[in-house]
């Protein structure tokens, strides 16, 4: 049983014993380890919202990774520095459930794998990034973390947090311009003005598969970035919007 159960608030979600470290994720909140051979316990990760906790948890070698609320390996901790970093880990851990393996799996270890891999995954990005630079993924195949919106300061993005509830998401839905193209506004925090909640930060075109209907955000999308569509506003002024082609969603 592990001694720190309900130390930091709520019950846990995934128990790893790992020698002398005892790792808990716990619903709705942090990640925590108790440490048998100084009795001490100490959180490790806090997620950006209650409702985005981890289901996971794997340690190879000395890195425990930690799987995010979307299914993503997000973040790891090094057990002998307690360095934390947040990354996409999805090509070293792959598909291993909750345990302990050696820096070894499979063969070889896990910087080799994540440095041979890295270029072959479906890089994650959101909204945003196709706002900052439509033309970066052209024609490449990429993960839309569609429901994540930034906090913003100074015009730079501070922190990405998951969707919370209809309306704190990444993008929302405008109307359809065509049959099968919609528009979205894509949502951002001005840090500075936080009261007044999510504003546009910018738009994105989707062009939707017939007879499909537009795509909720719930879900990552899988998409392929289109550069950009050319248009006016209602001023007649020429504007550019990202376009990108949705392909699926990635659970499906």
């Amino acid at each position: 049983m592990l001694p720190y159960t309900d130390e930091f608030g709520g019950r846990p979600q995934v128990a790893l014993a790992d020698g002398r470290y005892q790792w808990v994720s716990y619903f709705k909140g942090p990640v925590g380890v108790h440490d048998s051979e100084t009795g001490q316990s100490f959180l490790v990760y806090v997620p950006n919202h209650t409702a985005c906790w981890s289901d996971k948890l794997v340690v190879i070698g000395p890195w425990l990774y930690i799987q995010d609320c979307i299914g993503h390996w997000a973040a790891r901790l090094n057990k002998n520095t307690h360095r934390l970093e947040r990354d996409d880990f999805d090509a070293v851990v792959a598909s291993l459930d909750t345990g302990v393996y050696p820096a070894t799996h499979s063969g070889n270890s896990a910087a080799t794998v994540r440095t041979e891999n890295k270029d072959a995954t479906v890089p994650l990005i959101h909204p945003y990034d196709l706002v900052q630079n439509p033309f970066a993924y052209r024609a490449r195949e990429v993960r839309l973390d569609v429901g994540s919106w930034p906090y913003m300061l100074n015009g730079q993005v501070y922190r990405w947090s998951p969707m919370a509830g209809g309306t704190m998401r990444g993008i929302q839905f405008q109307r359809m311009l065509t049959e099968n193209e919609a528009l979205y506004d894509v949502m951002g925090l001005d840090m500075k003005d936080a009261s007044s909640g999510l504003r546009t930060i910018g738009q994105l075109l989707v062009l939707v598969p017939n007879p499909r209907p537009q795509p909720h955000p719930g879900s990552v999308w899988l998409v392929r970035p289109l550069g950009v569509e050319t248009g006016t506003n209602y001023f007649g002024a020429v504007i550019q919007t990202p376009k990108v082609q949705f392909l699926r969603y990635t659970d499906e």
